[in-house]
């Protein structure tokens, strides 16, 4: 049902150490992580009550236990949170839409999401082209999410019956969305799930923000303007909070150099993922020819302004100096021994777990480590846990995954 991961280690080089479990995904960067270190937390001279696998810190101790906190605290209280169900308040009282709607023609292929922020209106359009590069049906569903993930609205296009990769491409296609009142001021998400066949071309919305959670795929390039003759070939400019992205390229349209933050790194393998990690709060790329595969667990945004961190009662970095009033995590404070190393346990769940051939696949992210300065782990222990006898749903689960593996 579970496994459970130890680890005893020395984490000099890092402010945060994560291990993360493979989830069943279209996309190879698709793990579930979980925090084993965070310096921020450990330093954090409050103080603190553990409940279970939360921890609350308090800047001036007011409350004995987590229940009575969040049955009594208050809207106005400065609350962060990182990974746990405390729903930040986050409006904008002086915000509002441009006048006119804007044209954000960065080309995306296949699937995607963003945060908006919506004040009283909902206004977005959606262009999208069928290119029947494959032999399979292009259906695109698309929808929106309120902050607390309830899904609010739902539109689709069905395939339009060309499956066929000899096929020509279809499209403009058109998804809007558009409510005039009754919207609760707030964050939005905006899904849209489809096959590589489809290529978004233009997001068209009065909202401010625009921030992409996740991957991207990055498609203005001359290896798709067969389908697509007027696709612009020009470069893409990308502001991220991740500390760690990966780059790849399945044609030789998409070999390239890549500047981030000011350096260089040359594209210059198909199929292989290249690796460009940042110590700095935002990292600013350019990626002159596109055709991308860009994966990233942070947020991204295609300009300064259109950038927003739309939880920003969630964080991962926290200090006494902050204005904040309470901090809860859900995170185990690690044990530290004389020797300097702690020792870290966590549990991933695995009905999700992306299993191959009776092999489940782990990941250790170390942003900060170097040869001079590494990530340094003395002994490392996992331990499978079966919750009860195997029933029969369990055991028809248990042969499903089984028959997909092979």
């Amino acid at each position: 049902d579970s496994v459970t991961l130890t680890f005893r280690y020395r984490p000099d080089c890092c402010q945060i150490v994560k291990t993360g479990l493979k989830e069943v995904s279209d996309y190879d960067w698709s793990y579930k992580l979980a925090t084993l270190f965070n310096k921020s937390f450990n330093e954090l001279a409050w103080p603190s009550i553990k409940e279970g696998s939360q921890v609350l810190w308090q800047k001036e101790s007011q409350y004995g236990s987590i229940t009575d906190w969040r049955k009594a605290r208050r809207p106005r209280d400065n609350v962060a949170a990182y990974n746990t169900d405390v729903t930040p308040s986050y409006i904008l009282p002086d915000y509002q839409d441009h006048k006119e709607p804007q044209v954000y023609e960065n080309t995306l292929r296949g699937e995607f999401n963003f945060y908006t922020y919506l004040n009283n209106k909902l206004d977005i359009t959606l262009e999208l082209f069928d290119l029947n590069r494959a032999d399979n049906e292009d259906n695109i569903i698309a929808w929106i999410e309120n902050i607390e993930g309830e899904r609010i609205w739902l539109k689709t296009i069905p395939d339009d019956g060309l499956v066929d990769s000899n096929d020509p491409p279809t499209g403009p296609h058109y998804l809007t969305f558009r409510e005039d009142d009754e919207i609760k001021p707030g964050v939005y998400r905006v899904f849209v799930q489809t096959t590589y066949d489809v290529f978004t071309t233009k997001i068209i919305t009065p909202h401010r923000y625009l921030t992409f959670s996740g991957n991207l795929y990055l498609a203005d390039s001359g290896e798709y303007q067969d389908g697509l003759p007027g696709l612009p070939r020009r470069p893409s400019l990308l502001i991220t909070n991740s500390q760690v992205i990966k780059l790849s390229t399945s044609h030789f349209a998409g070999l390239q150099t890549v500047v981030a933050n000011g350096q260089n790194y040359e594209l210059g393998e198909l199929q292989k993922k290249y690796t460009i990690s940042t110590t700095d709060e935002l990292m600013e790329l350019v990626i002159p020819q596109n055709d991308i595969m860009y994966e990233t667990i942070g947020l991204t945004a295609f300009s300064v302004d259109t950038f927003f961190v739309p939880a920003t009662g969630r964080t991962e970095i926290v200090s006494t100096d902050d204005d904040l009033d309470y901090f809860i995590a859900s995170y185990d404070i690690p044990q530290r021994d004389n020797d300097g190393f702690f020792t870290s346990s966590v549990t991933f769940d695995l009905d999700q777990a992306d299993i191959r051939k009776g092999k489940i696949t782990f990941i250790i992210s170390a942003p900060g480590a170097t040869k001079s300065s590494p990530f340094t782990i003395s002994d490392m222990k996992l331990r499978y846990n079966s919750q009860s006898d195997l029933s029969w749903s369990e055991a028809i689960k248990y042969l499903k995954y089984w028959r997909h593996s092979k």
